[in-house]
């Protein structure tokens, strides 16, 4: 295989790179972030509920596998008898999943660059990079499935490629299953990924008539089936999108052009540019201009920043940043025209978000639908080819390269900070649940007890120990209660555990019981089908 093959003694210090600094990204989300404080988190946490039982349907119209495989992992953890209100637990598992998708689709992003002759060792370096890049670091983050679209997306790419090189069609054909759930996951992203496919590849629709035929009607069926799945879970459809209250506007005209550079400046800040497309797209690409990433009050990543200049001064290098980026996206464009599809991709994504915020709903109050993270997917693309086009050009400069971006993103990110005994505290509490918990304790001097989580749920809550927890931005103390709530789902109930004795009693007594999930069988097929063929295509010509 290509990727074994890669391995060569000049491939090793990039491959070390990017598993490191896939670690470290990884770890410092765990430590850092909690995913139950992200964007929408309160409306999503409903399809949980819904594949632990605690609901007949959704009543949300998104496509249900990102959720199923989340939900999925997290029973897999043993955590399913304390996950609503250990937050800690479920957004370590939110980010173990997310990981999981993230890394997938990094491998099909590595397949489709070999495509195009790119070195291994570039390769690498660029995914290095690609793991500091704020919109992807922040996707990871959160619950949402823009991840999935990156996961699937690059395969698709993949199988096209494949398909023009050899002019076979099955490779287009076993495409229509990936592309049928990334269709249904999300509106805006069916959208995004229909007009990117109509602007890129409509010279497919000139190869065999009996071929195209046989592909729009299995696209057709496939897709209608996967519909169909998850309206049996949620009871909609995915376009049956239900607009949100303080979302149903429209924005003027102007917000498409209006920017204020000397403000841009002198207050990056949130909803001073709610008026403004392009002010937002600029403050939020290496920035988080909405404050619900690196500068949520809920986030670790905002306590005891260590400022060099100013309060602005990360905003205003997220904003030089963005510039340059877009800059050599232009660039690559017109200089490197045989991947302008990828490099360009960015801007389907932000026009598209910027379409439906004029004419189908816009929260005039924040300038919301213009997030980055909507369309965080392209960005990654654009980002990747961008990215690998330059460091295939440098010599050992590209390692200052590297290290120079990690830095700066790292700074942005909330990094260097000062010493916190507090804060210590809340971040060794967060371990405490992390898949990499002993590797963090080392890693990050961290003194977290990484011993069983359902004994130390216990142990803690009635050894009367304090516990820290970040409220509104403060850093409190809070000393634990006598009794615990806990959703019994035999009977859908809340039950009080009053003592260390009846809290382990509890859990042992439900410890093997079995409650099912409800299985979404067609996208899973539908999944796995694809990489069957692709693997046994492969292992045919060793």
């Amino acid at each position: 295989m290509k990727f074994i093959n890669s391995l060569k003694t000049n491939n090793v210090i990039p491959l070390l790179l990017f598993i490191s600094s896939s670690v470290i990204t990884f770890s410092l989300g765990n430590l850092y972030y909690i995913s139950t404080s992200g964007p929408d988190f309160d409306r999503y946490k409903v399809y949980i509920e819904y594949f632990y039982g605690f609901h007949d349907v959704t009543n949300l119209e998104q496509g249900v596998f990102y959720f199923f495989v989340i939900s999925l992992i997290t029973k897999l953890r043993d955590g399913d008898r304390f996950l609503f209100f250990y937050d800690e637990f479920l957004s370590n598992t939110i980010q173990i999943g997310n990981f999981i998708f993230y890394v997938f689709g990094l491998l099909g992003m590595f397949y489709l660059l070999k495509k195009y002759k790119f070195k291994s060792n570039a390769i690498f370096l660029t995914f290095t990079c690609l793991n500091f890049f704020p919109p992807m670091l922040a996707t990871r983050l959160i619950f949402k499935p823009e991840i999935l679209c990156f996961s699937l997306l690059p395969w698709v790419l993949f199988l096209i490629k494949k398909y023009e090189e050899q002019k076979d069609y099955k490779y287009l054909l076993i495409s229509i299953p990936l592309l049928s759930i990334i269709v249904n996951s999300k509106a805006t992203v069916s959208l995004m990924i229909f007009i990117y496919l109509i602007l890129n590849y409509t010279h497919l629709l000139k190869i065999n008539k009996r071929e195209l035929l046989i592909i729009l009607i299995l696209g057709t069926i496939l897709t209608a089936g996967i519909f169909i799945e998850s309206h049996s879970h949620n009871n909609l459809y995915t376009f049956q999108h239900q607009s949100p209250e303080g979302y149903k506007n429209t924005a003027e005209l102007s917000f498409a052009y209006n920017i204020d550079p000397v403000k841009l400046y002198t207050n990056p800040f949130s909803n001073n540019h709610r008026e403004s497309f392009i002010g937002i797209t600029l403050l939020d690409t290496f920035g988080d201009y909405f404050n619900i990433y690196w500068n949520n009050d809920e986030s670790g990543f905002k306590q005891n920043k260590q400022v060099i200049n100013s309060s602005k001064d990360r905003a205003h290098i997220g904003l030089l940043l963005t510039i340059v980026f877009y800059f050599l996206i232009v660039v690559s464009a017109f200089t490197e025209k045989r991947y302008r599809k990828y490099t360009i991709s960015v801007f389907i994504g932000s026009l598209t978000m910027l379409f439906i915020s004029l004419f189908i709903q816009f929260d005039p109050t924040s300038g919301d639908m213009v997030k980055t993270y909507y369309y965080s997917f392209f960005l990654s693309l654009s980002f990747t080819f961008v990215t690998i086009n330059y460091l295939s050009k440098m010599n050992f400069s590209k390692y200052l390269f590297v290290l120079i971006y990690i830095v700066t993103v790292s700074y942005l990110l909330g990094f260097p900070k000062e010493v916190n005994d507090l804060r210590n505290d809340l971040i060794s509490t967060q371990n405490e649940t992390s898949l990499l918990c002993e590797l963090n304790n080392s890693l990050f001097d961290v003194d977290s007890d990484c011993t069983d989580s359902v004994n130390k749920l216990c142990d803690v809550t009635y050894s009367k120990e304090s516990r820290i927890e970040l409220v509104n931005g403060e850093l409190e103390v809070f000393v634990n209660t006598d009794t615990i709530e806990i959703f019994s789902l035999d009977d859908n109930q809340i039950i009080n555990v009053s003592s260390m004795e009846e809290c382990l009693k509890y859990f042992d007594d439900i410890k093997n019981n079995q409650f099912p999930l409800p299985v979404p069988y067609l996208n899973i097929f539908f999944v796995l089908l694809p990489f069957t063929y692709i693997f046994l295509k492969k292992s045919s010509k060793y």
